[in-house]
């Protein structure tokens, strides 16, 4: 099952992709340009929601009786490479899942949120077919994190913002919270020591917090974020004609 699911994903990547390089040939932009201070204050923006969200999220589980914390020690070494390794990964999960697939999508279909739909159940498939202790609310928790990063990608048309969101959502998660993230603690608890308690469904269990119903009010308090600091005329998104303007080709 594990096999046929991540079948399914490479093959819906790989048609996506080439969909998106071939719009790239033909002058529209993927959305994985660097922007300068732009991008930067992108991914310092995706941060600082990010937080938000994680705060919502973890804050009604310490309400529900479910996230105790152990201790608070810092160690540098871990923050830092927390930061790092979350980073690169944030960066490649974007680049694949919103430039390319999400991008592309948008481009086969015509259809934005359809495109969406489609990436964010690629998304919850590929957790489920990768990541131990996945249950079924971690994947729909998965799926919706997909929403979430794609909404900040067809609102940008670029992948920082979403960068920054995903980025923040497993640092402050894992590294600064101490959680699990996503059934793996290798960069978790460079300042807290915080572990889920009580039932699966509403700590999260070995998953960490996204296998925690509360995980999707966080994901949402998110993705309405997102839709508030890119509420706007003029914002781009890929497969549209303003994606086409020569202001958006320099990216």
């Amino acid at each position: 099952m594990d096999a046929l699911l991540a079948a399914v994903v490479v093959v819906t990547l790989c048609v996506a992709t080439a969909a998106a390089v071939r719009a790239r040939r033909l002058g529209h932009p993927l959305g994985a340009g660097i922007r300068g201070v732009g991008a930067a204050r992108s991914i310092a923006t995706g941060l600082a929601i990010a937080a938000a969200g994680m705060l919502v999220t973890t804050g009604l589980m310490a309400v529900a009786g479910v996230a105790h914390v152990d201790g608070v020690e810092l160690h540098v070494g871990v923050l830092l490479l927390g930061a790092l390794v979350f980073t690169l990964s944030a960066y490649v999960e974007e680049l694949l899942f919103r430039v390319l697939m999400l991008g592309g999508l948008v481009r086969l279909t015509g259809r934005p949120w359809l495109a969406l739909a489609v990436m964010a159940a690629m998304v919850g498939a590929f957790h489920l077919a990768t990541t131990a202790h996945t249950t079924a609310l971690s994947v729909l928790s998965s799926t919706l994190g997909g929403v979430m990063y794609g909404v900040a990608f067809l609102r940008t048309g670029s992948l920082w913002l979403g960068v920054g969101v995903h980025l923040g959502w497993n640092w402050w998660q894992g590294t600064v919270l101490g959680f699990t993230v996503s059934g793996t603690d290798d960069y978790s608890g460079a300042l807290l020591q915080v572990h889920p308690a009580g039932a699966d469904w509403l700590g999260g269990g070995d998953y960490g917090p996204e296998g925690s119903v509360l995980s999707l009010v966080g994901r949402l308090v998110i993705i309405g974020l997102v839709l508030a600091v890119t509420a706007g005329p003029g914002r781009p998104s890929p497969g549209t004609s303003s994606s086409c303007s020569p202001a958006a080709r320099g990216r």
